[in-house]
């Protein structure tokens, strides 16, 4: 996966502002913004994807098929301070490890456009 996942997990599902910048061709470079940290890597490393099972309005289920992981996805949008729901969406995502499927799964039911490599 690319850390164009990584960045997008981070600022669409976890709500963390980040910074980026590139030095000629080498690959772009992610920092948190207010922690200054590196960017977790949620889409190769389990126990950082893991942390959005936590994540409010987000339900993830993991399926573990012989060759693939499956997993399904349901965002709920809350509506202002009344704990209204505005909107609920599911997706399903299916990749060669569970990181993976939970930072694609999470993006689709989020409404956002997976980045690309």
């Amino acid at each position: 996966m690319s850390r164009a996942i990584d960045a997008a997990i981070a600022t669409e599902v976890m709500g963390i502002e980040i910074s980026s910048a590139v030095a000629g061709n080498n690959p772009i470079v992610y920092w948190l913004q207010d922690e200054g940290g590196s960017l977790p890597h949620y889409s190769t490393d389990i126990a950082a994807a893991w942390t959005l099972l936590g994540v409010k309005g987000f339900l993830f289920t993991i399926y573990q098929h012989q060759d693939f992981f499956q997993v399904d996805c349901w965002y709920t949008e809350i509506s202002g301070g009344t704990y209204s729901i505005k909107s609920t969406r599911h997706k399903t995502a299916r990749a060669d490890t569970a990181q993976e499927g939970i930072c694609l799964a999470a993006l689709k039911a989020k409404g956002v456009e997976i980045p690309d490599e």
